[in-house]
């Protein structure tokens, strides 16, 4: 027996998985506390594409939701005591500094983020100098445990186990995961634990119960993580194609499959959004008694399709004046906005109107919440596309680009896609095809919307195209060696 044969053999058993796990574990655990001493850079690979979290804004929100449950709640006052105690005296004694926005964390929605505060607060029994790091690193540790584990069962575990070695010595990782209060580590986190559990059903012998349960674990989490930001609701696409594709599985069983998924996602989905219309409704009646600022205005549940889709035409358009900036679509809606609405609305170049839905001028109004706003956005894209279809043609061909340049785990991994497609169509390999197909959908938002500023990280085809060009020059170098990849 070689050397491949034995650390195959020795990982292939019950050991091996919990060797696996251990030392994803451990190299995970030694990154978040080494964040804390040295500062991983951003300037390698990271997200600049967007706020996503606003941490700055949310953190103040924390106070209240941990010690008593109210959202969104918050203090105009500085340095409360950090106790329970302490809000509640917050609230019988400073009841008029209440305050239900800050900025507009709150108002448009995903307000699931503000659990990712909780595991953070939990360990220090405190909502003290909040942090999302912890919770970002146990999701990701997830992530790459059940990434490990679906390999493991499917009959490949070395390949798992380096596959997740790779993903952990990623500067992007290390940023995002450990070093940015924010939660763009979250999309892959997700994929991974998606990945993972459908990975046994497509290689190894699983039972009915396995199917589905697989299923409900990946629908719950995807749609949880869909309330924290959108953008990760494009992994239920990939959860989809997962289920289309498994082999030696009947029709009726993957219909009842999606037909679950659906189920399980529209439905953690609207319990989040009773639950957070529930607090809303709660701390408005707290703030409105004790003499506090109640939030009147418009809340949405998420970020607005169409004017994402409106700026992020900036990262190549030369013609229309389009950038990556809130304000250039603002300013463009202004005139049309004005006149529908029946009066001239104020606007002095900032990200919201210059009108407030209160007296004191804490709560502005803002663009987002306004209806006839997205309309506008929506109308404008359309009528530009179907005026220039060629120039929208460029922008998405440069996106392409972009999309196959700017890579995990390389710069230019993208392009492997290509060579590695032939040599699955001409080896036969369906169900590889399958899975890279699956890894697809995380590259629609830097296609669709934009594809500047690190935003084409999100995709993970170019680093699967890597991986699965390695084990298949292995099988030609090896072919001896190859009994754990032909499954």
């Amino acid at each position: 027996m070689n050397t491949w044969q034995t650390l195959h053999h020795k990982l292939s058993t019950k050991g091996g998985l919990y060797l696996g796990h251990g030392i994803i574990v451990l190299v995970c655990a030694f990154l978040f506390v080494l964040s804390k001493s040295i500062t991983f850079s951003s300037s390698l690979q990271s997200r600049q594409d967007a706020s996503g979290f606003d941490h700055q804004f949310g953190h103040r929100f924390l106070y209240f939701f941990y010690y008593t449950g109210n959202f969104p709640l918050a203090t105009l006052r500085e340095s409360p005591e950090n106790s329970k105690a302490g809000t509640l005296r917050e609230i019988n004694e400073h009841g008029d500094q209440l305050i239900m926005e800050y900025n507009h964390w709150s108002r448009l929605g995903e307000n699931a983020r503000i659990l990712a505060y909780m595991p953070d607060a939990i360990t220090k029994r405190s909502a003290q100098n909040p942090s999302m790091l912890l919770f970002n690193a146990l999701l990701f540790s997830l992530g790459l445990m059940a990434l490990y584990r679906g390999t493991w069962k499917s009959g490949f575990p070395i390949i798992g186990l380096m596959t997740c070695m790779l993903i952990l010595s990623l500067p992007y990782y290390h940023y995002e995961v450990f070093e940015n209060q924010n939660i763009f580590g979250l999309l892959h986190s997700v994929f991974f634990v998606t990945l993972g559990c459908m990975l046994p059903l497509y290689f190894s012998s699983t039972s009915t119960k396995y199917y589905f349960l697989s299923i409900c674990c990946s629908a719950l989490l995807i749609g949880f993580a869909s309330e924290m930001r959108n953008e990760n609701s494009v992994i239920l696409l990939s959860l989809l194609i997962l289920i289309l594709g498994i082999p030696k599985r009947s029709v009726l069983s993957k219909v009842a499959g999606i037909a679950l998924v659906f189920f399980l996602y529209s439905g953690l989905k609207s319990g989040i959004h009773a639950y957070f219309d529930h607090q809303f409704k709660t701390s408005y009646a707290l703030v409105q008694q004790k003499g506090g600022h109640p939030y009147t205005g418009g809340r949405i549940k998420g970020h607005q399709i169409w004017h994402n889709v409106f700026c992020g035409l900036g990262d190549y358009d030369t013609q229309y004046g389009h950038q990556w900036d809130d304000r250039t679509a603002y300013l463009f809606a202004i005139p049309s906005l004005s006149k529908q609405l029946g009066y001239q609305v104020p606007y002095s170049g900032k990200y919201h109107t210059d009108l407030y839905y209160d007296s004191a001028k804490l709560y502005y109004i803002k663009f987002d919440e306004i209806p006839e706003y997205e309309t506008i956005m929506r109308e404008a894209v359309v009528s530009q596309i179907k005026e220039n279809p060629s120039w929208y043609f460029t922008i998405l061909l440069q996106r392409i680009g972009a999309i196959l340049k700017t890579t995990l785990p390389f710069p230019n991994m993208g392009w492997l896609i290509f060579p590695l497609l032939f040599l699955l169509v001409r080896r036969r390999k369906g169900t590889w095809i399958i899975l890279l197909t699956a890894s697809l959908p995380l590259t629609i938002i830097s296609l669709v919307v934009y594809s500047g500023r690190g935003a084409t990280y999100n995709s993970l085809f170019p680093m699967m195209s890597l991986i699965m060009l390695c084990v298949l020059l292995f099988e030609k170098i090896s072919p001896q060696k190859s009994n754990e990849v032909n499954a």
